[in-house]
Order: structure tokens, then C-alpha cells, then sequence
């Protein structure tokens, strides 16, 4: 739950793509798939980190060079 308040960009953006696709098969019911596409990609977005919140430890999130 930390994790939905740490990343609010993607969270947000799932919460809208999850409501578009409700919105979407309130609608019309014969766009199912494509209702459940945008709710299950919004499931994704709630589950994801911002690109500026890796989660890594320390400052710089990226890799390590291999020098």
C-alpha cells in the first residue's frame, strides 16, 4: 500500500486506464475484451514504479558499470 503512495504518477494512471475500461463496458457491453485489456493494464500500472522511483538503493538507481 506504501508502495501506491511512493509511485502516484502510475498509480494514477492505472486508476484512470482501470476507469476508462469500466467506463468502457458500462457503455457497451459487446466491448468486453476490450474492457478487460484496459483493467487488467491498469492492474499493471498500480503494481509499477515511476521511472524516477526504481525502488534501488542509494542515490543512483543505475547498474554498475562493468569496467
Amino acid at each position: 500500500m506504501n508502495s501506491l503512495f511512493k509511485n502516484w504518477k502510475t498509480t494514477s494512471a492505472g486508476i484512470v486506464t482501470i476507469a476508462s475500461g469500466i467506463v468502457l463496458y458500462m457503455h457497451n457491453n459487446t466491448k468486453l475484451v476490450e474492457a478487460l485489456t484496459s483493467v487488467m493494464a491498469g492492474i499493471g500500472l498500480l503494481f509499477a514504479h515511476d521511472g524516477t522511483n526504481t525502488g534501488a538503493p542509494g542515490k543512483n538507481s543505475a547498474p554498475p558499470s562493468s569496467k
